[in-house]
């Protein structure tokens, strides 16, 4: 698990990457606040951890 920033609409946020997510996500209450509009991504993936010395 690690924190970083980020900006979006010239606003710095906090983001939090862990070892158990599985998506793409924020949180619905920075949708809110910057007036974001969401869409569906057309071909959504999956992201992996890759692993080191894999057999």
């Amino acid at each position: 698990i690690f924190h970083t920033r980020c900006k979006i609409l010239e606003q710095t946020c906090s983001l939090i990457i862990g070892s158990s997510l599985s998506s793409n996500c924020c949180s619905t209450q920075l949708i809110i606040k910057l007036v974001l509009t969401t869409i569906p991504h057309p071909k959504p993936y999956k992201l992996k951890w890759l692993k080191k010395n894999r057999t």
